[in-house]
């Protein structure tokens, strides 16, 4: 059985379990991930397809939010641009209400680009008048510049603090130095997973914040996810192997480990050491 006739099975195998009928009743896709749809919602848009697509596909009609028009997200920019005094970081879209759909990010962050360049222009880049007396050059404001200068910033991979020694009476084996401040070496544990994946989230290298964490039975962790501006149930594994797993699918959507041994794993999954490798 191919991916598209596997999904468009569940679909319709778990809208029948929820009593919709098909050809008349209306299917969301939170309806689906809810009540343990083997697909989380990473998996059904890869390819481009998405939910609505599969949903029609098993007979339903999707239950669908309607979308922000370009107007109204560049009145929320003008707006947003007016009380800050210049624009909005990315980070902060989420507060103004400037965060779109993945299909349309390319186009409303151009979009909102051009009302930057309309309100603040761009100011040329000048060399300081000390500077031009050594016949320096004037510094590079460039995005790339910028870019680099915050990636040097932020870089998971460099520290500039001392890294301290082993600790004592420990028993761990291997202390693999990953070079994250605050925590040098790799994790032994999954609480050094949710630690490191907690150092990441607040650098913004990965789009999610995290707004509970337990150690306790059931849900590991929920995040809001920024991109998809959802929430999304979290599973923390050291190592996910596919001899060792014992969690059921439906009751996550997204699994955070430090190495991942499973390639083909059916949910979305982040590899921590692969950001710090």
């Amino acid at each position: 059985m191919d991916k598209e006739a596997e999904i468009v099975g569940d679909v319709r195998k778990v809208g029948l379990a929820l009593g919709k009928v098909p050809g008349r009743d209306r299917f969301g896709k939170r309806e689906y991930i809810t009540a343990g749809g083997r697909f989380s919602q990473y998996y059904l848009y890869d390819g481009g397809r998405g939910w609505e697509f599969y949903c029609r596909k098993a007979g339903y009609e999707p239950k669908t939010k309607s979308g922000v028009s370009d107007p109204d997200y560049a009145e929320r920019f003008r707006r947003a641009c007016g009380e800050l005094g210049r624009p909005p970081r990315k980070s902060e879209y989420k507060n103004y209400g400037l965060s779109c759909n993945k299909r349309r990010r390319g186009d409303i962050h151009q979009l909102y680009a051009t009302i930057a360049s309309e309100i603040f222009g761009r100011r040329p880049a000048t060399a300081t008048p000390a500077a031009a007396e050594k016949g320096e050059a004037p510094p590079d404001t460039s995005r790339e510049a910028r870019k680099s200068e915050n990636v040097q910033n932020t870089h998971i991979g460099r520290t500039r603090r001392h890294v301290p020694p082993i600790p004592k009476n420990i028993r761990g084996k291997k202390w693999e130095q990953i070079g994250i401040d605050g925590f040098p070496y790799a994790p032994h544990h999954e609480m050094g997973v949710v630690a490191i994946f907690a150092i990441l989230c607040s650098r913004g290298r990965l789009p999610l914040q995290i707004t509970y964490v337990t150690s306790g039975t059931g849900t590991d962790g929920v995040c809001w996810d920024e991109e998809a501006q959802e929430e999304v149930r979290v599973e923390f594994k050291k190592i996910l192997a596919k001899s060792s797993f014992d969690k059921s699918l439906g009751s996550f959507d997204m699994l955070v480990c430090w190495e991942n041994r499973w390639p083909d794993f059916p949910k979305r999954v982040i590899e921590l050491k692969g950001f710090v490798s």
